[in-house]
């Protein structure tokens, strides 16, 4: 079976270098093209009815819209799949971050779990993501389908494994990148990731 992950398109605080996390921040216009780019590009790979799943913050809900409104078919919402919270870290530039929190800002680039408000720690997002998108592997392989799953960077393959946590600034925070079929890419860009198996993918991510 076929398993897609893709990133949402670009924010606003993705333009401004703003780290986002849990706060629900809507697509630009060029987020909105990016997200029917990659409809487009994926309109004639996943078949008439896949199963769309998507994390509930807008930017996620909004690009996975511009696949299912093409195919005719439901997007489910699942809470699993949201970005990771970065608590009083949201909406912080980089450079304000490492002046009011350098000791934080040094723990979380060695992969470790900043004690600050609201900020969730590394273990429970990896569980929660895995969690979620195994669940509809499952679901989708039952059911002969194919799965596109729509959701953040910390879903990345790389991002949920300790040694590759996202521990230094994610690339959404810093850049605004281009649309491309690949399975990671430069930030606030709808990149499609493609996952060929016949048993749950996400399962060699632990």
């Amino acid at each position: 079976m076929q398993v897609f992950l893709v990133r949402h398109g670009q924010t606003q605080w993705n333009v401004e270098g703003l780290l986002q996390g849990s706060s629900d921040i809507p697509l630009t216009a060029l987020g909105r093209r990016q997200a029917e780019s990659a409809a487009a590009a994926l309109v004639g790979r996943v078949g008439d009815n896949p199963i769309i799943v998507a994390s509930p913050l807008e930017r996620a809900r909004h690009t996975a819209h511009a696949l299912a409104d093409r195919l005719r078919v439901d997007v489910v919402v699942d809470d699993r799949l949201r970005e990771r919270a970065y608590g009083v870290w949201e909406g912080v530039t980089p450079e304000e971050r490492q002046r009011r929190w350098p000791d934080e800002v040094a723990l979380w680039h060695a992969h470790g779990d900043p004690m600050l408000p609201g900020f969730e720690e590394h273990s429970a997002v990896q569980s929660r993501m895995i969690a979620g998108v195994e669940d509809w592997t499952d679901k989708a392989e039952e059911q002969g389908r194919t799965l596109v799953a729509f959701a953040h960077g910390s879903l990345h393959p790389r991002r949920t494994s300790r040694a590759a946590s996202p521990s230094a600034d994610p690339p959404h925070a810093r850049q605004s990148g281009q649309h491309g079929l690949v399975a990671g890419s430069p930030a606030g860009s709808a990149a499609i990731g493609l996952s060929t198996a016949t048993t749950s993918p996400q399962r060699r991510w632990r």
